[in-house]
């Protein structure tokens, strides 16, 4: 969110990556040196990759001989969202992300998650639900 410029700063970076053991102990010498807390860049978003998120349709956000970060297009961060569903931060991270997505109807958008989630029970209210995101969005904009 914060490298899609909807948040000013985050305590986090989200990797849907695992994350190997010899980045895992570089991250938290980096923690320690930096004060940052220990899981600082964490693979916890893995588990709610969309099926066809492809590296090809990623932003880069910086490249470095050693490094390359990407980050996903809005509509694969909303679908994360969207799955994650805890509530509260994810659904007014789905009403910032709203503006930038392609989906052309919150009826698209549910199908897009059916694709992307397909081992996930059909939610009849979910476009009613993205709906209320829509509009959410429109009137805060």
């Amino acid at each position: 969110m914060a490298l899609h410029g909807l948040r000013d700063s985050t305590h986090d970076i989200d990797t849907v990556n695992r994350i190997s053991a010899s980045i895992r102990i570089a991250a938290e010498e980096v923690a320690h040196d930096r004060g940052f807390e220990a899981d600082w860049l964490n693979d916890r978003a893995a588990g709610f990759a969309p099926v066809g998120l492809d590296e090809d349709e990623c932003e880069v956000f910086y490249e470095h001989p050693r490094l390359r970060v990407l980050g996903p297009p809005p509509d694969y961060v909303f679908l994360m969202k969207l799955y994650a569903a805890r509530g509260g931060p994810d659904h007014d991270d789905m009403v910032a992300l709203w503006p930038r997505r392609t989906f052309t109807s919150a009826e698209d958008a549910a199908s897009r998650f059916a694709a992307a989630y397909a081992h996930v029970r059909r939610d009849p209210h979910l476009a009613g639900y993205i709906t209320t995101i829509k509009n959410e969005a429109a009137a805060s904009g």
